[in-house]
């Protein structure tokens, strides 16, 4: 088949390397010049990595061309009255899980001192004297959307991937799905089509039966305001994100800045009135920081499909829910790999069900996880008391919550798909913070659990990873060490037990 990826940004780049991997298509990129990039700081989740690895470009490459950082989780500031973080699966940890089932039950649920990995005098990148290979390499980032994109365009480049230059002017239809694309300098004729054409969804839009289901009554926030400042000394490597008066504010440090974002709701604030309690907050150092020049609407949702005939909608054209949690770039990056495991069977009667039931799971685990964040018990400002009084609770969040008050505490078949972005741990922990976890031994399934295995248990994770043995660098002279392709045994001088 001849395939045609229609929109250049993140979603429709990464989608083409992904196919060009996964099947033997002719693959294609359409994107329109007149698009601008909204080139600010943006987070990854750990799925990164796994798209990296599957496209084998080495991170060391990304993160110089991509001005990234490592992230190694989520601080979230005045959501209650202690930050809590939201932190990812190491290497280490992840083989931790599989291996011994403790963990899987435990689930990060006793860690009442994981804020100390957040500390810089806490967190330590370990090396392995034997192999000369560093330890527990985070799989998150942070990166420059618009140098990211630069990059993925020469990946394609490189790998002979056509890229077109053109603007969609017209979706033609037959009873087949789309038939042509009328474009500003010549009509377009494909086998099968992407829509990655943002919150437009300018092919996908065009079949009849199309709705975009609004979220809104769950995740009220409509509004995002990014901007950026000056870059600080700093070791920061974890994605800010701080409940505001009406909403909240991402922070992203990559390498030579720092990208925010104000995201709020329309029906409680204005532009000005969210700028003036930015000043209020955030300590400008000269007039290029407060460069605040566009607001970026959107409206939680998604559609009720992703794919109709010979056309797949995915990143912004079939769902945005909001930008908590650094779901955009990864939620595309899974529904690519679901295409390109699924193409093959396009034409049958299964294609469609396939691409749209795992649409569906995506969807309702986005949705679900992100209203999560949001059960918080304060009402100080007519936004959060609409937040704990006036919010629909999200079906699937209620039948999550359900499980935890009969048991306590998810466990790891709880939420049993394999294409999940987020599993339980990642639930127990936000659930943990915001006091929804029975921690104890009444726990039905730490009960399970004889008093060598808890305590293995519990000591495994309060002691890491400041208590470990051997090498390890702090986070800046890792980093300086990693993204210039040197090993550990380069930089001996470095190291610190």
């Amino acid at each position: 088949m001849n395939i045609l990826i229609v929109g250049g940004g993140t979603a429709g780049l990464a989608c083409a390397l992904i196919l060009q991997k996964l099947t033997s298509h002719k693959i294609t990129l359409m994107r329109s010049p007149n698009i601008p990039i909204i080139g600010v700081g943006e987070g990854t989740t750990e799925h990164w990595t796994e798209f990296c690895n599957l496209v084998q470009i080495p991170l060391q490459e990304f993160l110089v061309h991509c001005d990234a950082t490592f992230k190694i989780g989520v601080k979230f500031s005045n959501w209650t009255d202690n930050y809590y973080c939201h932190t990812i699966s190491s290497e280490s940890l992840s083989n931790f899980y599989s291996k011994e089932h403790l963990l899987q039950r435990y689930l990060y649920s006793d860690v009442k001192d994981f804020h100390s990995f957040y500390n810089n005098k806490d967190l330590r990148f370990y090396i392995n004297e034997k192999t000369n290979e560093w330890m527990n390499l985070p799989y998150q980032m942070h990166l420059d959307t618009e140098l990211l994109n630069n990059f993925l365009v020469s990946k394609l480049e490189e790998r002979d991937i056509e890229i077109i230059e053109d603007t969609v002017s017209d979706v033609i239809l037959d009873e087949h799905g789309v038939s042509s694309l009328k474009c500003e300098t010549q009509d377009y004729n494909y086998d099968y089509y992407v829509d990655c054409t943002g919150l437009k969804g300018l092919l996908i839009r065009k079949f009849d039966g199309i709705q975009w289901l609004s979220h809104k009554n769950h995740l009220p926030l409509d509004l995002a305001m990014p901007f950026r400042t000056t870059h600080k000394e700093h070791n920061d490597f974890y994605t800010g994100a701080r409940a505001m008066d009406n909403g909240w504010m991402w922070k992203v440090p990559v390498q030579s800045r720092i990208g925010w974002g104000y995201v709020y709701s329309s029906d409680f604030a204005t532009d000005v009135d969210c700028l003036k309690e930015l000043v209020e907050v955030i300590t400008f150092d000269n007039s290029e920081d407060q460069n605040v020049n566009r607001i970026i609407k959107f409206e939680a949702g998604r559609l009720n499909k992703c794919t109709v005939k010979n056309v797949t909608a995915i990143g912004l054209s079939s769902q945005f829910f909001e930008p908590l949690e650094a779901t955009n770039i990864t939620s595309g990056i899974l529904s690519s790999m679901q295409l390109g495991r699924n193409l093959s069977r396009f034409g049958t009667d299964q294609f469609e069900k396939k691409m749209n039931d795992h649409f569906d799971r995506l969807c309702i685990n986005l949705s679900a996880f992100i209203q999560a964040h949001y059960m918080v018990d304060r009402e100080d400002t007519p936004f959060w008391r609409h937040v704990k009084h006036d919010l629909t609770p999200y079906p699937h969040l209620m039948e999550i919550i359900e499980l935890l008050s009969h048991s306590g505490l998810l466990r790891d078949d709880d939420l049993n798909y394999e294409d999940l972005l987020f599993r339980p741990q990642n639930f127990n922990q936000i659930f943990y913070y915001l006091g929804m976890l029975d921690t104890s031994k009444n726990n039905q399934f730490i009960s399970n659990l004889n008093d060598e295995d808890y305590n293995f248990v519990k000591d495994f994770f309060f002691s890491h990873p400041s208590n470990r043995f051997g090498p390890w660098l702090e986070p800046r002279d890792f980093f300086e060490t990693f993204k210039n392709y040197k090993t550990p045994n380069e930089v001996k001088e470095l190291w610190k037990w």
